[in-house]
C-alpha cells in the first residue's frame, strides 16, 4: 500500500493480534502494540488509522479505549490528529545503522598519544588553574570515559567494597540519568522490550519511549520486584534490558530482598539480558545495610550498574558513573562522544575531592534524612491518622496508602490549592490502585510539617463523592 493510504480495521485487527494479552490499562496496551507495528514498519507514515467506533466494533472494545490510546499515541509523536482528517501514522525516523563509523570518532583516541589537529577545542585560560588542585591537568581535553583520576578513584571504591574494578569499567557521566539513557540507548531499539518494577521512575520510561521500545512493569511487593514473575516476563518477552531500581525504591521506599538479589543475577546469567541496576539511594540506608551491586553475585551476569554523587553528597554537582563490561562501555563511550563529548573537568575534580570523603559525607546525609523521615511519619500520623504510612529503612521517599482510591481526586484538589504531589498513576506502567501517593522528605523539616499539614487540610476538605477524571497518563 502507498503512502496516505486507509487502514481497514480487519486488517489493522489481525496485525495487532494478542495486543490486550499484556498487562496494564487497555488504552496503553493497544497504543503499544499499535506504536510497534509503525516503528516495524508495518504501518506506514501517513496511513490513516481505522475512525474510532469502527476500530472499536472491529477489537471488540470501548470506543473510550480507543480514544485514550489514539490520544496516547499522539503524545508518543506515533500519529497526528486532525478533526475532520482523522488519525495518521507519523512514520518513524530512520535507525542509524549499528556498524556506522561515526564522524565524532576520530576525536577521541583512547591512549594514543599523537599529534592530533582534529580538535577545534582551545586550552583553558591560565589563570583559572588556580580554581582546581595544583596537580590538575587543565590544559587538555578529557575522554568520554572521564577523567582517569576519577575513574580510578571510582574503581577503587568498588574494589574496596568487594567488588573487584578497573577504571576501564567506568564511564563518568553527568549524573545517573545520563548514564541510565545513555545505556538505554545502545541497548534499545524501537519495538524492543525493557522490564521494569510495576513502578518505576518516569525518566526511565521516557528514555526507553524514546527508543521506540516499551516498558513491561513486572508486580512487586514489600520486598522489591517479584523475582518469579520476572524470570518468566524475561522467557515470554526476551527483553532487551531489565531496569531496576531495588535500594530504596522511588516511590515505594522498598529494599529488595537479598535472595531475590541472587535471583536477578541468575536471570541475566541464564538468559544473557543485561540488568541495568540504578543505585543512587543505595548508601541512603537508615539501618546500615547496603547491599553489594547485583553484579557481585554473578561475574557472568551483564550488568550495568549506575551511581551517582547528587542524591547523595551535592545535587547540583551532576557527577554520575556507570560501571559496565568493556564491551558495552564502548558503546556508551562513543554515545557520550556524540551527545556532550565529555564532562565537566572541574566538577570531575570537584567529585574526586568528595570521593575522597564520601563515608563522611554520606553519613552527615543519611542522619539528616532519617530525622526527616522520622518528622514526615510522625506529622501524617498525627494529622492524617487514617492513612497507613510505614516508616522506610532508608531512601528519599514515604508512600502512604490512603483509606479509599481516592489518590487522583486528592492529587486534582491539592493542586487546586497550591500543594503538588504524585501518585501511583505518574509512576506505574500496569494499572495503578489509585490509592497511593508519594511523598518525599528532602524538604527541610518546619517546610515538611507546613507541607503535610496543609495536604491534611485538602484531605478533610476532600468532596467523597468527586470522582477526579484519569489524565490517560499524564503526571500531575
Amino acid at each position: 500500500m502507498a503512502n496516505g493510504g486507509k487502514l481497514d480495521s480487519d486488517r489493522l485487527t489481525s496485525q495487532l493480534s494478542t495486543w490486550s494479552a499484556g498487562s496494564g490499562p487497555l488504552y496503553r496496551q493497544l497504543a503499544d502494540a499499535i506504536g510497534g507495528l509503525v516503528a516495524n514498519g508495518d504501518l506506514r507514515d501517513a496511513e490513516l488509522l481505522p475512525p474510532e467506533r469502527h476500530l472499536a466494533a472491529a477489537l471488540s472494545t470501548s470506543r473510550s479505549t480507543i480514544v485514550a490510546a489514539y490520544d496516547l499515541l499522539r503524545e508518543r509523536g506515533v500519529v497526528e490528529r486532525r478533526q475532520g482528517s482523522g488519525t495518521r501514522v507519523v512514520g518513524p525516523q530512520l535507525a542509524t545503522s549499528v556498524g556506522q563509523d561515526f564522524k565524532t570518532a576520530p576525536l577521541f583516541v583512547p591512549g594514543a598519544e599523537i599529534a592530533t589537529l582534529l580538535k577545534a577545542i582551545p586550552d583553558a585560560l591560565p589563570d583559572l588553574g588556580i580554581m582546581l588542585p595544583a596537580d590538575a591537568n587543565v590544559y587538555d581535553v578529557v575522554d568520554p570515559e572521564g577523567l582517569v583520576e576519577l575513574r580510578v578513584a571510582i574503581a577503587d571504591r568498588y574494589t574496596r567494597q568487594g567488588l573487584p574494578t578497573t577504571p576501564d569499567s567506568i564511564v563518568v557521566t553527568h549524573g545517573a540519568q545520563q548514564a541510565i539513557s545513555l545505556v538505554l540507548s545502545a541497548l534499545c531499539g524501537p519495538g524492543d522490550v525493557v522490564l521494569v518494577e510495576e513502578c518505576t521512575w518516569p525518566g526511565l520510561a521516557d528514555v526507553v519511549a524514546r527508543q521506540g521500545g516499551r516498558c513491561f512493569g513486572v508486580r512487586m511487593d514489600d520486598g522489591g520486584i517479584d523475582t518469579t514473575e520476572l524470570r518468566a516476563a524475561v522467557e515470554r518477552l526476551r527483553p532487551v534490558a531489565i531496569a531496576l531500581n531495588p535500594h530504596h525504591h522511588n516511590p515505594t521506599a522498598t529494599r529488595l530482598l537479598p535472595h531475590r538479589r541472587r535471583e536477578v543475577a541468575d536471570i541475566a546469567a541464564d538468559f544473557g539480558v543485561t540488568v541495568i541496576e540504578d543505585r543512587v539511594a543505595a548508601t541512603l540506608a537508615f539501618d546500615g545495610v547496603v547491599p553489594l551491586p547485583i553484579a557481585a553475585h554473578r561475574r557472568d551476569a551483564p550488568t550495568a550498574t549506575v551511581e551517582s554523587l547528587s542524591k547523595t553528597i551535592w545535587p547540583g554537582l551532576r557527577i554520575g558513573w556507570l560501571r559496565a563490561a568493556p564491551d558495552l562501555v564502548r558503546q556508551v563511550r562513543m554515545a557520550k562522544a556524540i551527545d556532550d563529548q565529555f564532562c565537566s573537568i572541574p566538577s570531575q575534580y570537584l567529585a574526586i575531592g568528595l570521593l575522597e570523603r564520601a563515608d563522611e559525607l554520606i553519613a552527615r546525609r543519611v542522619d539528616q534524612l532519617r530525622r526527616r523521615a522520622l518528622v514526615a511519619h510522625d506529622t501524617i500520623r498525627r494529622v492524617l491518622p487514617d492513612w497507613d504510612v510505614t516508616m522506610p529503612d532508608g531512601g528519599l521517599v514515604l508512600w502512604p496508602k490512603l483509606p479509599t482510591a481516592s489518590a487522583l481526586a486528592l492529587i486534582q484538589h491539592a493542586a487546586r490549592s497550591g500543594i503538588l504531589i504524585a501518585g501511583a498513576e505518574a509512576f506505574s506502567v500496569i494499572a495503578p490502585a489509585n490509592d497511593r501517593i508519594r511523598i518525599p522528605f528532602t524538604a527541610p523539616e518546619d517546610q515538611l510539617v507546613a507541607a503535610i499539614e496543609r495536604l491534611a487540610d485538602c484531605w478533610n476538605s476532600l468532596d467523597p463523592t468527586v470522582v477526579a477524571v484519569d489524565p490517560v497518563g499524564a503526571l500531575v
